[in-house]
């Protein structure tokens, strides 16, 4: 029972990360904020949030920025996929298609984040992972909530 529950957690965070990056860099203001700003505020609200070592930290965030970044082709590819698809008045069976590539991606991107868990695994223990994808949801509430203020 953990398995599919823990799966269904890891897609919802993975698909989650995957939009946040982009779509979520902007101030209370609206005033957008660089890729290397953003991810200066993020690295600096999960050590803080993790409780993550200097040399924990050294470790991690080169892996956790390289995830993201695969995570937003991915995701940018998908996307170019939906919105061609959106554009075109598709048949049962294009539909169909555009259904599994859906599918894949969330397949692909929950992979992905595996990947790198067994990464993070060599040196951090999976209690400071768990941290680490709590803060992390807790970096994108914020942000969240502060873009709807």
């Amino acid at each position: 029972m953990k398995t599919p529950v823990l799966s269904i957690f890891m897609m919802i965070v993975a698909c989650l990360m995957a939009g946040s990056t982009t779509s979520l860099a902007q101030t209370k203001k609206h005033e957008s904020f660089s890729k290397e700003e953003f991810r200066k505020k993020q690295k600096e609200f999960i050590i803080r949030e993790a409780r993550l070592s200097p040399k924990e930290a050294t470790y991690f965030f080169p892996l956790f920025f390289e995830l993201q970044d695969k995570k937003k082709l991915l995701t940018d590819d998908a996307n170019a996929k939906r919105k061609k698809a959106l554009e075109q008045n598709l048949n049962e069976r294009q539909y169909e298609s555009a259904v599994n590539q859906i599918l894949n991606a969330q397949v692909d991107l929950e992979k992905l984040e595996r990947e790198y868990v067994q990464k993070y695994r060599k040196h951090l223990s999976n209690k400071k992972i768990f941290r680490i994808m709590m803060a992390e949801m807790k970096f994108r509430k914020q942000l969240i909530k502060s873009t709807r203020q």
